[in-house]
């Protein structure tokens, strides 16, 4: 998120506007934005989310997707 940041900074310092001010809206536009995408997929708290494996982990070689989504499918290999 660094780069979204810097980036928020810039562009509220050039309109004149708070750059915390800026980056409060943008955190809560983008939390706003994963709680939607996530009631979407049927997910109603984090906590059901956590160990779910809903997903596919794609081009993740087979020791990484061990390592770190144990458990999850992964049909195309990768890195």
């Amino acid at each position: 998120p660094y780069v979204a940041f810097d980036a928020i900074a810039a562009m509220a310092e050039r309109d004149g506007v708070q750059p915390s001010t800026a980056m409060t809206k943008y955190q809560k536009a983008v939390s706003f934005g994963i709680l939607k995408v996530m009631s979407k997929m049927g997910i109603s708290t984090v906590q059901s989310y956590k160990g779910a494996q809903i997903f596919e982990a794609v081009g993740l070689g087979e020791e990484v997707v061990d390592t770190c989504f144990t458990g999850s499918t992964s049909r195309l290999k990768g890195v």
